[in-house]
């Protein structure tokens, strides 16, 4: 959706989203085309 404003954070979230498992949306039986965004938040310890 938008860039954090660091392009090695950018990365590392785009790697970690890319191992997500997702189930596909389905209208009864059948798969349909969606769109989710989903926030992802990396805090500093």
């Amino acid at each position: 959706m938008k860039s954090s404003g660091f392009s090695r954070l950018d990365r590392a979230a785009m790697q970690d989203v890319k191992r997500w498992k997702l189930i596909p949306a389905r209208q009864g039986n059948e798969p349909v085309a969606a769109w989710y965004d989903a926030p992802v938040e990396y805090k500093m310890e």
